[in-house]
């Protein structure tokens, strides 16, 4: 892996040299910087009643998407799969938009009923949402895998 040449990763790339398991590995660190930058800003920016709470939620995004691109990995035959990235993209994207339109459904019915019964949801209950969605994400993710594989 290069963390600084990247003449001589274009090179390898267009020599095709880059295996699987590399593209993985650089996939999965991609995903952790995203994820570390932008908990960071969130956490440094934005006024927070509870930064051990915003911690944890980092730590543990990042963590569902360690083990659920490991496991996906895994699940489309690791270093003799073929198009890992390629296919965890395409397929994130349905399901992050079906997903995505439960979350706005459940927003609106969540802010009528906390409106009509006086009821304000804790932060801690929208940030363990946002982590069962990621993992609702790679467990839908690795069931296609699973079908694409067989």
């Amino acid at each position: 892996m290069y963390f600084w040449n990247t003449q001589q990763l274009a090179e390898d790339i267009k020599g095709n040299r880059v295996g699987e398991k590399d593209k993985m590995y650089y996939y999965l660190i991609t995903l952790v910087l995203w994820n570390l930058s932008i908990y960071v800003y969130l956490i440094e920016d934005m006024p927070s009643v509870n930064y051990t709470s915003d911690v944890i939620v980092m730590i543990l995004s990042i963590s569902v998407a360690i083990i659920g691109t490991l496991i996906t990995f895994g699940t489309n035959n690791g270093s003799k799969g073929v198009d890992y990235i390629a296919r965890v993209l395409m397929l994130s994207i349905p399901i992050s938009v079906k997903l995505f339109v439960f979350f706005m459904i459940f927003s609106i019915l969540a802010g009528m009923f906390g409106e009509i019964f006086a009821i304000h949801l804790a932060d801690w209950f929208f940030n363990a949402l946002g982590v069962m969605a990621e993992v609702f994400i790679y467990w839908r993710i690795n069931t296609y895998l699973k079908y694409i594989n067989q």
